[in-house]
């Protein structure tokens, strides 16, 4: 079987399958399952990447494997799993399908351009990256469902494509945000855990 198969890789796909299940979920109006599982792709691209260090034995082939195949899933997590979460919540309308061409498109952009400048740093000896070009794709499983909420309680779903609109714009914008360590991961999963709390108490409320 062609891969590399070990451990740091298994939250990566965990990931990759709780998006599977947030489509399903959407297709079906189940909104608040949809954002559970992308909570559940945030969570797990939060700390995959802690796990992976923590193999000191992986060869090069299979740390660039890692690279990419997190991109990949990040593709899946946190471009098309917002965009059919937006066409099922919203119809398809001309907004949602700005919204959701916008999402992908800005992601697959920004996650190949990743990419390259991960080879370019590979080649150039550089240490471990400080700052993020533009917003994280994976931003979006802490937008989108306070997104989604906003929208359910002005009972205007259109507020929410509007939201994810500027969010896609920032993934390919030329401003620096500094990736967050230490402190910064714990209040990033404070966030996250307080916005699992607002979408199991009110994600009923969304609905088309």
């Amino acid at each position: 079987m062609i891969g590399y198969y070990n451990y740091t890789v298994v939250l990566t796909y965990l990931g990759l399958l709780s998006s599977l299940g947030g489509v399903a979920s959407a297709i079906n109006g189940n909104f608040k399952l949809s954002m559970i599982f992308m909570l559940v792709c945030g969570f797990a691209d939060m700390f995959d990447g802690v796990i992976a260090r923590t193999d000191k034995k992986r060869s090069e082939n299979a740390k660039r494997f890692g690279v990419q195949i997190d991109s990949l899933c990040d593709m899946a997590c946190f471009c098309c799993l917002p965009a059919v979460f937006m066409l099922c919540l919203c119809g398809c309308c001309a907004l949602s399908l700005i919204a959701g061409g916008m999402i992908m498109l800005s992601g697959v952009i920004r996650l190949a351009y990743f990419n390259v400048q991960e080879i370019c740093r590979e080649l150039e000896n550089e240490g471990r990256r400080e700052y993020y070009d533009g917003l994280p794709v994976t931003a979006s499983a802490l937008i989108l469902p306070p997104a989604a909420l906003l929208g359910a309680l002005l009972g205007a779903n259109w507020v929410s494509c509007v939201i994810m609109i500027i969010a896609a714009a920032l993934n390919v914008t030329r401003v620096r945000i500094k990736k967050p360590r230490g402190k910064g991961i714990l209040l990033m999963l404070s966030i996250g855990s307080a916005i699992c709390v607002l979408v199991l108490v009110f994600g009923g409320k969304v609905a088309v």
